[in-house]
């Protein structure tokens, strides 16, 4: 409808401007179902909003299309009501055909490589990474949807002192121990090596470990043999445990990258910008060589040490260069947290004045943190959730909720524990997607379960109620007789889904996950409300009864695309 109503504007007011974005939800029903805020005009006119909102309706009321029933201003608006029996034909359509699934988009698709999780390997993959994993996933679904090509990478951080420390801990305590005796996964297993070598430091400071880690940094880096086969065998073990957590979690990747393998790479390319005289770029006396930035408001960024070696920005400019070598893609998207901001903000700008690639080609999706009802989350000190342990005890707990139900009775173990385990990732999911990415967030895994509120599993419990309605009515739903939707309740309900693809569009342009979960309970609650207000089985006579059903399975149908969207799956029953 709203692109109806875009088409009809540039027609009639001859105007090029970008209507889809000016056009917005009024804040009461009775104001219409989308307004125009004339203030844009002012300028151009130079005339009062209130006036040009008066002669626009006026203009634009001579020749309605069929679509809109009537235009009224309001003040400084322009308030627009859509004819509710073509809208409700019209949004019934277009759910039927797939057409409200689909994203347009004016421009041509786009191939686009995103990079998600890059974790540092002495952790295990906990909050934090999945954050990092359900956006990098969701985002890839989302971009997918309107044809682009999505390429999925990941940098494995597998170099560095901090793995130097788990690896010098596990050497001095490991005695022979493996996560097979220990019985603990393996990527945990190495993660805790690295939170005893920060105990130990703190309780033994005369053992001098922070000067031995530097040592064994020193030592891999001149690819020292006994200190590769120990840095091996728990980079082993850490990518297996990694391996499970990705499987658990729906995460595939079309390559991967490793610091390993690029660390002491790129040192050309700043020698290069140098060479070139690329502005910014300088020497110092003792032969460090840097990019000054302090012309855009930056700091001066140090590429190579005096004894000529690389930093990590190093590492970052000639992973750049690799993944446009690889993928010759229009778009990078980088996901991490957004302590990360200032980094990105640097590679992106030596990337341009370097020209490996532009600064609009680049997006760093940055998100806030999220923090347990404990406080926030230290690997050093071991105070993290990790994701696999999260999952077990969230499917733990509503495989518990669904045996406490009359109707989890008779399941069988095979099944009880797959409905568990898709239960338990909706929770996670949804409480994590639902939040604006930048913004930090309080975890409770026990308010994620709720069957209430804004939760994964109510959506998918709304979901398993409408089934199970459909299954106890024996009626197929047929096309309905537009004409019959009378009831107030079921008009807001279809006007709602009407919006899916508007919604869609947002959530697309803004990158925004978030966006999807909010319409989601929307759209549940809308029905929850219908449901609890309007018969549906017992209605009048038999073809409002038809008509109600077909209403309400086409509501599964944009609940199922929404969720899946997010990577959660939906059930028949709960």
């Amino acid at each position: 409808m709203k692109e109806l109503l875009i088409n009809f504007l540039i027609k009639e007011l001859k105007l090029n401007l970008d209507f889809n974005s000016l056009l917005e939800s009024p804040k009461q029903q009775l104001q219409g179902d989308i307004a125009l805020p004339c203030f844009i005009f002012s300028k151009e006119l130079r005339k009062n909003p209130i006036q040009i909102a008066e002669e626009l309706k006026k203009k634009l009321s001579k020749k309605l299309p069929e679509f809109i029933e009537k235009i009224e201003n309001s003040g400084p608006y322009l308030n627009f009501f859509y004819n509710p029996h073509f809208e409700i034909k019209e949004t019934f359509k277009s759910i039927e055909s797939k057409k409200a699934f689909n994203i347009k988009s004016k421009k041509k698709p786009l191939k686009i490589v995103i990079e998600y999780p890059s974790p540092n390997t002495n952790k295990s993959l906990h909050l934090g990474h999945l954050r990092n994993i359900l956006l990098g996933n969701s985002l890839s679904k989302i971009l997918e949807r309107s044809k682009n090509k999505v390429i999925r990478v990941n940098l494995n951080n597998d170099k560095g002192i901090a793995i130097c420390k788990a690896m010098l801990a596990y050497q001095m305590f490991g005695r022979g121990k493996t996560p097979k005796t220990e019985k603990i996964k393996s990527d945990k297993f190495v993660a805790n090596y690295y939170v005893r070598f920060e105990i130990e430091n703190k309780k033994n400071p005369k053992l001098k470990l922070e000067e031995k880690a530097q040592e064994m940094l020193l030592s891999w880096e001149r690819g020292e043999k006994e200190t590769i086969k120990l840095w091996e065998k728990l980079m082993s073990w850490v990518f297996e445990g990694y391996k499970e957590t990705y499987s658990n979690f729906n995460v595939k990747h079309n390559k991967e990258y490793f610091e390993s393998d690029i660390w002491n790479k790129g040192k050309e390319i700043v020698l290069k910008g140098l060479k070139e005289n690329i502005k910014g770029f300088g020497k110092e006396e003792d032969g460090a060589v840097f990019c000054d930035l302090s012309d855009i408001n930056l700091d001066k960024k140090y590429l190579l040490r005096k004894d000529g070696t690389t930093l990590y920005m190093t590492q970052d400019l000639y992973l750049a260069k690799q993944k446009q070598k690889d993928f010759n893609a229009d778009k990078y998207i980088t996901i991490t947290s957004n302590e990360q901001d200032y980094h990105f903000q640097v590679l992106f700008e030596l990337l341009d004045r370097l020209k490996i690639s532009s600064k609009e080609k680049n997006i760093h999706y940055s998100y806030g943190y999220i923090s347990l009802p404990s406080g926030k989350m230290k690997s050093r000190e071991g105070t993290v959730v990790d994701c696999d342990e999260l999952l077990n005890e969230v499917v733990k707990q509503a495989k518990e909720n669904l045996l406490s139900r009359e109707i989890s009775k008779n399941l069988s173990e095979k099944e009880l524990k797959r409905r568990s385990v898709i239960i338990g990732h909706a929770a996670i999911s949804f409480l994590i997607l639902k939040f604006n990415p930048k913004s930090d967030f309080v975890f409770n895994p026990k308010e994620s379960l709720s069957m209430r509120g804004e939760t994964g599993p109510y959506v998918q419990y709304t979901y398993a109620r409408i089934k199970s309605i459909l299954r106890k009515s024996n009626i197929k739903a047929t096309k309905p007789n537009y004409n019959l939707f009378t009831q107030e309740k079921e008009i807001n309900l279809i006007k709602l889904l009407g919006r899916y693809n508007e919604m869609l569009i947002e959530a697309h342009k803004d990158l925004k996950p978030s966006t999807i979960c909010n319409y989601l309970i929307k759209l549940c609650q809308e029905f929850n409300t219908f449901y609890s207000e309007v018969p549906i089985l017992n209605a009048t006579n038999k073809e409002i009864v038809t008509n109600r059903l077909y209403l309400i399975e086409t509501i599964t149908k944009v609940i199922k695309d929404g969720l899946d969207l997010l990577g959660i799956q939906t059930l028949e029953e709960m």
